[in-house]
């Protein structure tokens, strides 16, 4: 048994390879780059051909334009702007999308976090070393 092989059986196009055999899909780009072959033919093998090499326009997402969502649409949108503005540190559009999101209702209620330093602690330092201050 050797050592770090994971899955001893080779995948089916090495297989193929080896025996010197074509894929059907390497066998279907052959005929469809020949020239010499009918155009009716080639035709046909790319209308079989395509799915392997073309995703279908359904499966990708479209967005919808605002008009087009409903309330709760809208708002899971800016609750996820706005998370996405936290990441990045733009407090200025947090804020904003903050004062969008409350609209009518009473503010939701903040955290108490204190998130100061001890005193004389540097954030920047390794291990939250002391800063030393200099004499002016």
């Amino acid at each position: 048994m050797t050592k770090g092989v994971k899955n001893k059986r080779r995948p089916a196009r090495f297989r193929a390879e080896d025996n010197g055999q074509d894929l059907p899909l390497d066998y279907m780009m052959r005929v469809l780059n020949d020239p010499d072959q009918p155009t009716e033919r080639r035709d046909r093998l790319a209308v079989a051909a395509a799915p392997y090499f073309h995703a279908r326009l359904t499966a990708i997402t479209t967005p919808k334009a605002t008009f087009e969502m409903s309330t709760e649409e809208i708002e899971q949108l800016l609750y996820r702007e706005l998370e996405y503005a936290r990441r990045q540190g733009n407090l200025k559009l947090v804020r904003q999308l903050e004062e969008s999101l409350r609209g009518d209702r009473p503010p939701r209620p903040r955290l108490a976090v204190d998130n100061r330093r001890p005193n004389g602690m540097n954030p920047g330092a390794p291990n939250g070393a002391a800063v030393r201050k200099s004499s002016s």
